[in-house]
């Protein structure tokens, strides 16, 4: 996680509201990283960012995933009446149940940085916009798709842009630029479909049984001048419950390194199995991947370029206030690089419906490289109600170990976030 200068809004992302972020390289998602996966190391280069100028992540996201706030918020009220999904569309008029909506988002803060550098003032503002359609035919076909707009550096994005198409009300068939997320893992990345987004994406599912078989299959859209079956990655998964045990069995084909420009971003194939079960009411994870360096030597270490495996439980108490948590443990073992071995942790906790009219959240993110001896603590405080369509966030972050040895980074900082669905 490249680590702002001023991380206030980066914790309030992370803690209850979807996550902006830049595109990710599947190579660096499935090599790692040298704190948890998919973030840079704790250590950075003490520079100042820009306000919002870099990725976050979001770990609080699915703690808080089910934790609504028992604080009246202000009712979206629909401009346009809504048709119903499952009417066939007439075939003498051009006729279609399409459906718009959108949601923006309107940060506005100032925040302080202390390091070794000295003391930094931070002002900052990001405006995004999301815009979304939907069109549903009949129960079989669909299409719907996201545009995405943000300022102050302005951009345009479709985001995603696919069909599903239901066959023998059985297999699902779904094509175009869409996210997939795969893992059980919350905290630390551990999603084989990572880069799925940048990339032109059919996947089938079958349900079978108590589970499902699942295929995607993934084009880079700057090939497709050139269909080769070499540049095309194919992933598979098995998942099934059994005695109230969740197993996944999965793999990944990744393109030939013929078909890499840049053969130093190869990646190997990828094989894994994760596991998943309540206990007491606690769910309890465990996950192990590796990537495939040669196929022929995977008795021995030369097989591999890495293995990871990540266990982790996470709870959540529905009372008033709710509390809840998430820890994780990884650890990674890369044969053929200097760092052979790496153990990390993670935890995110936090607590919702405090004070008198329920409107506060508070939370807390650790994540803590061993080897290395050091990480980053983050708190947070959102509350919701003291201004229309608002939250006042305020949030602090200390960076400690590797770069920060000497002189811990804080940085301090408070604000608004203005938000609306239309």
């Amino acid at each position: 996680m490249k680590k702002l200068s001023l991380l206030l809004f980066c914790i309030f992302e992370m803690f209850f509201l979807p996550v902006w972020g830049e595109e990710v390289d599947f190579a660096e998602v499935t090599q790692g990283s040298e704190t948890n996966s998919g973030t840079d190391s704790f250590a950075d280069s003490g520079e100042v960012e820009t306000f919002f100028e870099s990725d976050f992540d979001d770990s609080f996201d699915d703690l808080f995933s089910s934790a609504e706030d028992e604080v009246v918020e202000n009712q979206t009220i629909p401009t346009t009446q809504e048709t119903d999904a499952t009417q066939p569309a007439p075939t003498n008029m051009f006729y279609v149940p399409l459906k718009f909506t959108g949601s923006a988002e309107i940060d506005v803060g100032l925040g302080n940085v202390w390091d070794a550098t000295g003391y930094h003032f931070v002002p900052g503002f990001e405006f995004s916009n999301t815009l979304s359609f939907a069109a549903r035919i009949s129960k079989n076909l669909g299409i719907q798709g996201s545009f995405d707009m943000s300022l102050p550096k302005f951009s345009f994005t479709v985001s995603e842009l696919y069909f599903d198409y239901l066959i023998f009300d059985r297999l699902y068939l779904f094509g175009g630029k869409r996210e997939i997320t795969w893992g059980y893992p919350r905290l630390f990345s551990a999603n084989i479909l990572e880069d799925a987004v940048n990339n032109i994406v059919l996947s089938l599912d079958l349900p079978v049984w108590t589970g499902s078989f699942s295929a995607v299959f993934l084009y880079p859209p700057d090939k497709f001048d050139s269909m080769n079956v070499g540049s095309m990655s194919v992933v598979g998964a098995a998942e099934f419950v059994i005695f109230d045990t969740a197993i996944k069995l999965f793999g990944r084909k990744n393109p030939s390194l013929e078909s890499y420009d840049n053969p130093e971003k190869y990646v190997g194939h990828i094989g894994g199995l994760e596991v998943k079960r309540s206990f007491w009411g606690v769910d309890t994870y465990i996950q192990t991947l590796f990537v495939t360096k040669d196929l022929s030597q995977l008795n021995n270490n030369n097989g591999y370029q890495k293995v990871n495996t990540v266990f982790g439980f996470y709870k959540w108490w529905e009372t008033t206030p709710k509390v809840g948590f998430n820890v994780e443990y990884q650890h990674t073992y890369t044969p053929h690089e200097e760092l052979v071995q790496s153990h990390r942790v993670s935890f995110a906790g936090g607590v919702s419906r405090l004070g008198k009219n329920r409107n506060t959240k508070i939370g807390i993110e650790w994540n803590h490289l061993f080897v290395k001896n050091e990480g980053d603590v983050t708190l947070a405080c959102v509350v919701n109600g003291l201004f229309p369509h608002a939250e006042w966030q305020s949030g602090l972050e200390i960076l400690y170990g590797g770069a920060h040895s000497k002189q811990p980074k804080i940085t301090l900082g408070t604000g608004l976030k203005i938000k609306f669905d239309y």
